[in-house]
């Protein structure tokens, strides 16, 4: 049996650099919403929406950010990383396999594949 070989890429942080876009919407949206935690755009990075809504027990004010983050994404830039991208050439090249992984939805994955 031969040995298969291929590469799983996660999407956020790795091959796109959208951690740097979301932690300016986090602290805007700390600034408008004090949680009082230090940090905590910075803090809840890698946390999901599911995690991030303990901090907003408020309904109003979890819609209201909810919002404001379809909106912040409907125009954020996906900016790929120049490395991620030649290193994903470079395993095309050699006929490796890749996919890439995400808890991202369909919709911001859309937005993504519309701007590349």
């Amino acid at each position: 049996m031969k040995n298969k070989i291929g590469a799983l890429f996660d999407l956020d942080g790795v091959v796109i650099d959208t951690e740097t876009t979301y932690t300016v919407f986090w602290s805007d949206i700390e600034a408008k919403y004090p949680t009082g935690i230090p940090n905590f755009a910075i803090k809840i990075k890698g946390s999901n929406l599911k995690s991030i809504r303990s901090y907003y027990p408020d309904e109003d004010i979890w819609n209201n950010i909810i919002k404001s983050l379809a909106d912040f994404e409907e125009n954020m830039p996906y900016n790929i990383f120049p490395d991620a991208l030649r290193f994903l050439n470079d395993l095309k090249d050699n006929n490796i396999p890749c996919a890439m992984v995400t808890s991202s939805g369909k919709a911001k994955l859309d937005r993504l594949f519309r701007q590349h």
